[in-house]
């Protein structure tokens, strides 16, 4: 008979091996032990064990359903008026006996107690307390559509798709198009700045990321004026053996836009990344910012997977 309860110091070695079954090489990373868990997930200032649901049978886990919250709009702090179904994974041999609908169920209870007036399935920023680093890749995207079967679960239990995020791929050795030839003499102008990132903007952004270090990437003019700024980080064992850089927070200065300057940045960008020995670029962009789309897209970037939050109705 299944059993239902909260979290205890002692199952990580568990979920660790659900994680493997159910995430690793579904845009999860493979643990190769329980710490990625610790740092990624039960160090977290907001963690509560109550929010973490396995299920249990003869002393095995099953699955298991993360509940979490987001911050409020300072990110100064956390906010329980949304809740969020972080993760929800049942091992591929136990499923269709209505332990997901329960371990579901159990986590909507969870947040409906905690004050929660809304809940989406699929981390997503700001919505994303947890797993950072772990699943989904350059950012959390909510659920991947390469887990076909989280779309047919969630509808099913009355969710809806809220927003879809596209998931972007690039590699680094195939150079940048230029649709303007006198761009490339406006290189000798700028320069690329790169440091560690001392701060990342909120106590939110701080927890969120955790242990992941990015870069701060800055194009400077000679003077050292900054005109644009991104981060990026090494994303590690996010798929097999190549070594793919996720980019995040891209940005040029409003007043220098639509002049070029975001595509001159991006080609200093993949050059420094490219010396660094990363083979592949990675960005997240979401499917109503067709600016962004496009602009992904004329660099060269291909669609990798999407990512889709879910709202209950």
């Amino acid at each position: 008979m299944v059993h239902y309860r909260t979290f205890r110091n002692t199952d990580p070695p568990q979920l660790t091996l659900v994680w493997n079954e159910v995430f690793a090489g579904n845009g999860g990373v493979r643990l190769t032990s329980n710490s990625a868990l610790d740092h990624f997930v039960f160090a977290k200032p907001y963690f509560d064990s109550a929010g973490l649901i396995l299920a249990e049978e003869d002393g095995h886990c099953l699955g298991f359903c993360h509940a979490g919250f987001g911050p409020n709009a300072a990110e100064t702090a956390l906010s329980t008026e949304t809740g969020i179904i972080c993760l929800l994974g049942v091992r591929v041999a136990q499923r269709r006996r209505g332990i997901g609908r329960q371990l579901l169920e159990r986590g909507e209870t969870y947040l409906r107690e905690h004050g929660a007036g809304a809940i989406v399935a699929g981390p997503h920023p700001p919505l994303c307390p947890f797993y950072q680093g772990l699943y989904g890749g350059c950012q959390l995207p909510g659920f991947l559509a390469s887990q076909p079967e989280a779309e047919a679960f969630f509808t099913t239990q009355g969710y809806k798709a809220d927003k879809d995020v596209l998931v972007f791929r690039r590699r680094l050795a195939a150079p940048i198009p230029w649709s303007d030839p006198r761009q490339i003499s406006r290189l000798a102008n700028f320069e690329m700045r790169v440091s560690a990132c001392k701060t990342l903007g909120s106590w939110w952004q701080e927890c969120v990321w955790g242990p992941v270090e990015p870069l701060e990437l800055l194009l400077c003019t000679k003077a050292g004026e900054s005109v644009a700024r991104a981060l990026a980080w090494d994303m590690g064992g996010q798929e097999g053996s190549a070594a793919i850089a996720g980019i995040r927070n891209l940005t040029v200065k409003e007043e220098l836009r639509r002049q070029g300057m975001g595509r001159l940045f991006v080609a200093l960008l993949f050059r420094f990344l490219h010396e660094q020995y990363f083979e592949a670029a990675e960005v997240h962009v979401e499917h109503d910012q067709v600016a962004g789309r496009e602009f992904c897209r004329s660099l060269g970037f291909t669609l990798a997977d999407r990512g889709r939050v879910y709202r209950k109705t």
